[in-house]
């Protein structure tokens, strides 16, 4: 899956780490493999003096079987999946790489499989996207990192949530509500969505911790495994929010922790209601 263009420009590394769910309206794929073992000296000493060993025939190599192949029926058997094996199918190919080119923050496509490869599965799936406001908030205690970078809390407000039926047969998109595409930068207030299966998100697996900006890239933990992806559009200035989520002054570009790569994390809490 091709990642969407980054977390907004000009902000801070951030760190948010949730203690309790806010208020809600209704990351799958696999590391690199290893690196191949070393050869024995041993091994590579004795074919270097065998000539017989030199001239042996190369050994054929395992073509990788496909994750999702189909069956007779055309189609991969997906009956009894559970919703987090259906957000594995979901991540592993149809969040659609077109979207991340168009610059519509937002828009989620759910390609066509690659039939025998990827898909398409028998039973098309439930997949939720959900789109919230995130406000940013001073901490009431003024506390700060260990690290001694400033901490912050967040609540969010769920603005839309569309539910598809995807199998892989055919391209699905989704969009963000204008509320949100059209939003102009808000020094407190950025916007999150998220793809995941099965019904809606309860308040216990709202996203607890969430990275962005900076060179740590962005990353979205939620406490359930059936989310497939999520991003952030993150505030313009939380640097300047009270404990209410107002601004309470001016930006100012050169505050330490207003997006300058390499420094410290901007630690926030979400705050509890």
């Amino acid at each position: 899956m091709n990642l969407p263009y980054g977390p907004a420009r000009g902000l801070p590394a951030v760190v948010l780490a949730a203690a309790g769910l806010l208020a809600t309206g209704c990351s799958g794929g696999g590391g690199d493999d290893g690196a191949a073992p070393s050869p024995d000296p041993s091994a590579t000493l004795s074919a270097v003096a065998s000539p017989a060993a030199s001239s042996a025939s190369p050994s054929p190599r395992a073509t990788p079987s496909p994750p999702y192949p189909t069956g007779p029926g055309g189609c991969h058997q997906d009956r009894g999946w559970s919703d987090v094996q259906a957000a594995e199918w979901v991540n592993e190919g149809q969040i659609g790489s077109t979207v991340w080119t168009d610059h519509k923050w937002g828009h989620v496509r759910f390609d066509k499989s690659i039939a025998g490869f990827d898909g398409p599965v028998c039973t098309p799936i439930a997949v939720q996207v959900q789109y919230w406001k995130v406000t940013y908030r001073a901490p009431v205690d003024g506390s700060a990192a260990s690290d001694g970078s400033p901490r912050y809390a967040f609540t969010t407000a769920s603005l839309a949530r569309t539910q598809v039926r995807v199998d892989g047969r055919s391209v699905r998109d989704v969009y963000a509500p204008k509320s949100v595409a059209t939003a102009a930068k808000n020094p407190c207030v950025g916007y999150m969505w998220a793809i995941y299966t099965g019904g809606p998100l309860s308040q216990r697996e709202m996203a607890t911790d969430i990275t962005t900006g900076g060179l740590i890239g962005q990353s979205i933990s939620f406490p359930t495994k059936r989310v497939a992806y999520s991003q952030l559009a993150p505030p313009s200035a939380p640097q300047v929010c009270d404990s209410a989520g107002h601004p309470v002054g001016r930006p100012n570009p050169k505050a330490p922790g207003t997006g300058v790569p390499g420094l410290p994390s901007i630690t926030l809490q979400p705050k509890t209601p």
